[in-house]
């Protein structure tokens, strides 16, 4: 493989690079900053067509015209754009394997060897945006009630059914001949319909973002049915999605194409815009998938992750983000499907919600302990939601919180008086707008660095002295919080950020790239990038009204950092 192999191309030959982000959290929405590059790779373009072939449609009427932006947000939650980001993801291991000298040297008697170390290969974690079916969801709600019902009348009279201690999953009592319960033929009955149920549930998880109507009708609690249905009628390219078990399939089946055509000495090269009318024209069509032209995979989930394993050549199953759309869907349920997924070869990594009563406990009724443990995540929209919900007491020692990381950059260019007057002239016809200058005047907020880079920022005002803390027993508790830095160490949890990647530019996401690495203590959970890692196009810029700084229409829900918070 060569380097110049390996450097993926945009649509629109726009390209650039930008730091590695070294701590990659999980891939936010899929890798779908990813679509420009997807769109550039015409063995890519024609997997598209063969397994998702409505969103193909779909995008080759509008790549010849729409912006970058555009074209990244049909992408959110596709499977072959998900399958694209990891085949290059797993490229970039081996460039940097090949590039690294890891070997050790031992000393032998005949002199010294050298013996190659070890790499194990991990896939990145790929985020999924989840609609639970609520008619699924009461019908395994019923069996977890019938079977606490029975349990509990056991229990009055005496019975012992099995241990009481033991949360009602779908992995209980699993691979024990010893339990009583397997006597019990109304608990074996209970059991396997949780299990069968369960399964459906999980089968039709719908991978769907969702439109701003259906989000906000979804947090009511009211016409869920209703907004389901029509979450699952929505365009997949419009917020639309499909199933967990059609998405796992597809996935798959576009990982072994993708690496089968990459085996192959990348048989095509990279496409421009100039030349997309005949990469998008379906006449001239490649034998290799004449098979699936009139095909429907349907793959099990357990299946396809056991192909999944195969193709990546690692141990590491499929590592997953949960981010939950559904409201109001009880914590049990929840557990169940996690240990559905996981009992089917998928690594949950992370449950994560924008409420955290929604998702608080939930990983109390999944079976998964250790390093193995679903984590509970929170998201907010920026850091001073964050700073909030750590007023409120809602975050607490060892939770996980998300933020946009547009929240932390600010653009001085549009702050000084004189540029908004500057502005103000654009707007009525006047020349003169470049884009060149609000992207120069990015600048990380004084909140986001550690206390001593803050304090050289501002002239010392923002750095905590001695008189911001009281002494109590060993140990100094801060009257005043500042900084980001200042709560992580008070409340002692973890963070990281992401951004929209159709509406980064790449000098925010360079600087934003370089400061998550920089303050890495700080960051600790990293950088969730939905994009190549290290790679992005110049096609998103700022205009007069409009900011790419990644925070999106996200700055209208935030609420802005307070200065001085006192307990």
């Amino acid at each position: 493989m060569t380097s110049q192999q390996a450097q993926p191309t945009s649509i629109t030959q726009d390209h650039v690079a930008i730091p590695r982000v070294r701590h990659m959290a999980y891939a936010h929405g899929g890798f779908f900053g990813a679509a420009p590059f997807v769109l550039a790779s015409p063995q890519w373009v024609r997997i598209l067509r063969k397994l998702l072939p409505d969103v193909y449609v779909e995008i080759s009427r509008r790549v010849l015209f729409s912006p970058a932006p555009k074209l990244i947000h049909w992408a959110e939650n596709n499977p072959v754009v998900a399958a694209y980001g990891v085949v290059q993801s797993i490229k970039q291991d081996q460039m940097s394997m090949e590039q690294e000298t890891s070997c050790i040297s031992v000393e032998t008697t005949g002199g010294e060897t050298t013996i190659p170390k070890t790499i194990h290969r991990t896939l990145p974690t790929i985020e999924w945006d989840v609609f639970l079916n609520p008619r699924l969801v009461r019908r395994v709600q019923a069996v977890l009630e019938a079977r606490d019902q029975y349990l509990g009348d056991g229990k009055r009279h005496g019975q012992h059914h099995c241990d009481n201690n033991d949360l009602p999953t779908v992995n209980n009592n699993k691979n024990n001949s010893n339990n009583e319960s397997s006597n019990d033929k109304v608990l074996q009955y209970l059991d396997k319909e949780l299990k069968q149920r369960a399964q459906e549930l999980t089968d039709q998880l719908l991978i769907a973002h969702g439109n701003v109507m259906q989000l906000l009708v979804e947090q009511t609690g009211v016409l869920k049915a209703f907004n389901y249905s029509r979450v699952a009628r929505t365009r997949r390219t419009l917020g639309g999605g499909m199933y967990a078990r059609q998405w796992m399939a597809v996935f798959a089946e576009a990982l072994r194409l993708g690496r089968k055509y990459d085996d192959s000495n990348n048989q095509f090269s990279n496409v421009s815009m100039e030349d997309a009318d005949w990469l998008f024209n379906d006449e001239d069509d490649d034998d290799d998938f004449s098979e699936y032209l009139d095909c429907c995979l349907d793959t099990t989930i357990s299946g396809s992750c056991e192909l999944i394993q195969r193709l990546t050549q690692t141990h590491e199953p499929l590592s997953l983000v949960l981010d939950l759309k559904s409201r109001h869907v009880p914590k049990r349920v929840l557990g169940v499907v996690i240990d559905t997924l996981q009992s089917a070869g998928v690594r949950v990594e992370g449950i994560a919600s924008f409420q955290v009563s929604e998702i608080r406990g939930v990983c109390n009724y999944t079976t998964s302990r250790g390093n193995s443990k679903t984590k509970e995540i929170l998201f907010v929209h920026s850091a001073g939601d964050l700073q909030l919900a750590c007023d409120q007491g809602l975050v607490q020692p060892g939770d996980k919180v998300f933020f946009n990381g547009g929240s932390l950059i600010h653009e001085s260019a549009r702050a000084s008086i004189c540029t908004t007057i500057a502005w103000t002239l654009c707007t009525l016809g006047f020349d003169g707008f470049d884009p060149r200058l609000i992207q120069a005047g990015y600048r990380i907020h004084p909140f986001g660095v550690s206390n001593n880079e803050s304090a050289q920022n501002n002239n010392d005002e923002s750095s905590p002295d001695a008189s911001d803390f009281c002494s109590s027993d060993n140990c100094l508790v801060p009257r005043m919080l500042r900084t980001l830095h200042d709560y992580k160490r008070h409340y002692s949890f973890s963070m990281g950020v992401y951004v929209q990647e159709f509406s980064i530019d790449d000098a925010a996401a360079r600087l934003l790239i370089e400061h998550v690495n920089e303050h890495s203590e700080l960051y600790d959970l990293g950088f969730a990038w939905g994009g190549v890692n290290g790679m992005t196009v110049q096609g998103i810029q700022p205009g007069r009204f409009t900011s790419t700084d990644g925070y999106w229409n996200q700055r209208h829900l935030g609420r802005l950092w307070e200065e001085r918070v006192r307990f």
